[in-house]
């Protein structure tokens, strides 16, 4: 909530979208045009950008984890 605050300026404007879409889960699936409906134009672009950044982060945390469960099954194995 606080990293949202910042991108839009306010934390009033951030409780709004947040009330709006349920969870920031959803509005991090919300298009561009739902953003701009809050939002103006460069704010809407910096929202859709760290949602985006945040999703492929997670994304590559969860390969990560995988990796490594798998590597250490493999070195148990070799033991």
């Amino acid at each position: 909530m606080e990293h949202l605050t910042l991108l839009v300026g306010k934390e009033s404007v951030a409780l709004a979208l947040i009330r709006h879409f349920g969870s920031l889960r959803a509005l991090a699936r919300a298009s561009f045009q739902e953003l701009r409906q809050f939002l103006p134009l460069r704010k809407a672009e910096a929202v859709a950008a760290a949602l985006s950044i945040s999703a492929i982060a997670e994304t590559e945390h969860a390969r990560s984890n995988q990796l490594d469960t798998r590597n250490r099954s493999t070195e148990r194995a070799l033991i």
